[in-house]
């Protein structure tokens, strides 16, 4: 028994569409904001597009610490020094986990560096001493660059 034509034609559609047109698998399907020629760009390069700008407007990235090529020899010493032992407790890890220790600056103990020698030594009921793990000068050092930070808000 024949197929009547409309039944042929109701068997060509694809479900979920109401156009008479019958669907083929070169065809794209309309997509919400397709209209807009930002779409016609390829997913991947609109990906790192947005990527890209997420980390030029990032306030992390912008909000970074002193530049380590503007820094003299030793404040650069106490950056890396900084940066190896002392940046896991004072500096937030990501956007989950919180930080162990106060975020250090310029006006860490009322921007004294004699105060900040002296507890990097000694330590404090939270915080270990490192006066057997440093030298006094890499001491000074580190000391010397907590002074080109900026205070904690500003950042």
């Amino acid at each position: 028994m024949p197929i009547a034509p409309e039944e042929q034609r109701r068997s060509d559609w694809h479900v979920g569409t109401m156009s008479a047109e019958p669907f083929r698998f070169d065809q794209r399907r309309p997509m919400l904001g397709q209209k807009y020629i930002l779409w016609e760009v390829p997913r991947m390069t609109r990906a790192a597009a947005v990527l890209l700008f997420c980390c030029i407007a990032s306030p992390a990235v912008i909000a970074q610490s002193s530049d380590p090529g503007q820094l003299s020899d030793k404040e650069r010493l106490g950056w890396r020094l900084y940066e190896q032992s002392c940046s896991i407790c004072h500096t937030k890890p990501n956007l989950v986990l919180g930080q162990f220790g106060p975020v250090l600056s310029r006006e860490s103990l009322n921007g004294r560096p004699e105060l900040v020698r002296e507890v990097i030594a000694n330590g404090t009921p939270r915080m270990p001493g490192f006066k057997h793990h440093f030298a006094p000068a890499e001491i000074d050092a580190i000391a010397a660059y907590l002074q080109t930070l900026p205070p904690a808000e500003k950042r």
